[in-house]
């Protein structure tokens, strides 16, 4: 009986440590408790409004996004630290002519596209350009459920040894529909 006393108090005292504290992902910075285990979750579902596919066209020149929600995704630098993230892949094309073709959504490290929600309405954006290798932050608004803009620009600070010389390839301003 001692035994399953022990094992009982073992398994509850560790279960406690494991769990995680769980915010909305609209939860102000300051109404949050740091601690060592805890999930950003999309409780009020707001990435429904920008999942799925979006799309800019001028002629035969376009930009398609397709985005998709990761849930409890966690860093692999941060294990212990969870989110609802938004990654996604896009195509180019330039004059009827590919330009960028990313085809598979990929997370951190590797990602090319990723969208951080600030507001239900506002998402900061990242995004790499695999022919100059370099990477502009922005914003995604959406402007009705079925439209939104994305503006790009270059980010601060200090960049070494970054791209590989070859111009942006990607326009910095959108304005997209849902598909």
């Amino acid at each position: 009986m001692k035994h399953i006393l022990l094992a009982l108090f073992i398994v509850s005292t560790l279960s406690c440590k494991a769990q995680l504290t769980v915010y909305n992902i609209d939860t102000p910075p300051e109404n949050r408790t740091v601690t060592d285990n805890y999930y950003y979750k999309d409780i009020d579902n707001h990435h429904d409004a920008i999942v799925g596919v979006w799309r800019w066209e001028d002629g035969n020149t376009s930009f398609e996004m397709t985005l998709q929600e990761f849930e409890q995704y966690s860093y692999p630098i941060s294990p212990n630290i969870y989110l609802d993230a938004v990654y996604g892949k896009y195509t180019y094309i330039e004059n009827g002519q590919t330009i960028v073709n990313i085809t598979e959504i990929e997370t951190f490290v590797n990602l090319k596209l990723s969208l951080g929600f600030r507001s239900p309405t506002e998402y900061g954006v990242v995004i790499g350009d695999p022919t100059s290798e370099t990477n502009k932050v922005g914003e995604f608004i959406l402007t009705s459920p079925t439209t939104a803009t994305m503006r790009l620009w270059d980010s601060e600070g200090v960049k070494i040894n970054y791209g590989n010389g070859q111009p942006w390839a990607l326009p910095t301003y959108f304005e997209l529909t849902k598909q």
